[in-house]
């Protein structure tokens, strides 16, 4: 009886060993990093972090706005906890890294008047430098417009 569960977990060893289409390793810095003045790094997310090695988890939240990816637990790949010191997350590094810069920062703006009810990311549009910002907060219908061409940028409704 011992000699088949050994060859059965054996076998299932085997199995999370050769897992296809495990991403090796799944996070890597990347892009400019500035640690001596703590200012800011870039954690680039290879393949998505489509695939991951078994076994991963991510606790729910009772709290529908704050799911965190960078708290999912990935015992088989310890990269993946890179994030959880990164300032920046690059999917794709051909063009997310150019978008960064040389030296990317993170300034926390309008403090209280947007919620965490934002949905998805900012929707930019060049061609009259502003950022539209979906809100899905109960009760409240118009988008967000925070105006770039204005110094302080300014926010307003749509």
């Amino acid at each position: 009886m011992y000699s088949s569960l050994a060859i059965i977990a054996l076998s299932l060893a085997v199995l999370v060993a050769a897992q296809n289409g495990v991403v090796n390793p799944l996070v890597e810095g990347c892009g400019p990093s500035n640690n001596a003045s703590n200012a800011s790094s870039v954690a680039c997310v290879n393949r998505y972090a489509a695939v991951m090695p078994y076994h991963f988890f991510r606790s729910s939240s009772y709290n529908t706005t704050d799911y965190p990816f960078a708290s999912t637990s990935v015992p088989n790949d310890t990269s993946f906890g890179r994030l959880n010191s990164s300032d920046f997350f690059v999917y794709d590094g051909a063009q997310g890294l150019p978008l960064l810069g040389d030296n990317p920062t993170c300034e926390k703006m309008f403090g209280d008047q947007v919620t965490m009810a934002v949905h998805k990311a900012p929707v930019y549009v060049p061609g009259i430098n502003k950022l539209f910002v979906g809100v899905l907060e109960q009760g409240y219908l118009p988008q967000l417009v925070v105006d770039l061409n204005q110094d302080p940028h300014a926010l307003s409704e749509f």
